[in-house]
């Protein structure tokens, strides 16, 4: 009697699929779990969130902000990944492969007392979770994200060492979209939100200059 062997799928295949939407977390989940799909074991828990953002980064930066939802309705009518790559060519942007890493996101996140840039509110790293059957599923306001500080340049570390982008919610990050960095924080001011204490004395430098 002659037995199939059968060939795990690798820890990249299974992410380069993931990441293509051609199969979802769960279904990658069951298939490690019947043995046709490699485990990644490198992957530390208190990290496995961050390797999430960066992923989402990946996605923003090839694909714009709205990328990931975007392509996946464009699929579903059956436009061509040809298409779909040319379509998102002008919304593409930098960020530094390398440098930015699982390690060096959390790293940020914890130099931020893990509290939103913006709001100063506590975030929990797992609710960058938000995919279908996930803990925070249907949550994305509240949902970790990264916020470019300059809209012109990408997620990448600056020459002065300091990241071009902050740790905040998919709610902050929409609610400003576009607007430049400064204008944003006194726009915070204008409707009551709640703004972070480090920013506070930035806050009162711009308002004391508008003043003048």
């Amino acid at each position: 009697m002659s037995v199939v062997q059968h060939q795990k799928i690798t820890v990249k295949q299974s992410n380069d699929l993931l990441s293509k939407g051609l199969l979802t977390e769960d279904q990658i989940k069951t298939l490690q779990e019947a043995g046709l799909a490699a485990v990644d074991r490198s992957v530390i828990p208190e990290l496995k969130p961050f390797h999430r953002l960066r992923k989402n980064i990946r996605i923003s930066a090839e694909k714009g902000s709205m990328g990931g939802q975007s392509i996946g309705a464009m699929r579903k009518a059956g436009v061509s990944q040809a298409k779909i790559d040319e379509l998102f060519e002008k919304f593409r942007h930098d960020w530094d492969k390398k440098d930015v890493t699982p390690e060096t996101l959390k790293a940020l996140f914890d130099s931020q007392g893990e509290l939103d840039y913006w709001s100063g509110n506590q975030i929990i790293p797992e609710s960058v979770f938000t995919g279908t059957g996930e803990k925070y599923e249907g949550v994305d306001a509240g949902a970790m994200s990264t916020d470019r500080i300059d809209n012109n340049q990408g997620y990448v570390i600056l020459e002065n060492g300091d990241f071009n982008f902050v740790i905040t919610t998919r709610g902050f990050n929409h609610m400003r979209g576009k607007m430049e960095h400064d204008k944003f924080l006194l726009w915070m001011d204008e409707q009551g939100l709640p703004i972070n204490p480090r920013l506070i004395p930035l806050l009162n430098k711009l308002k004391k200059f508008m003043s003048v």
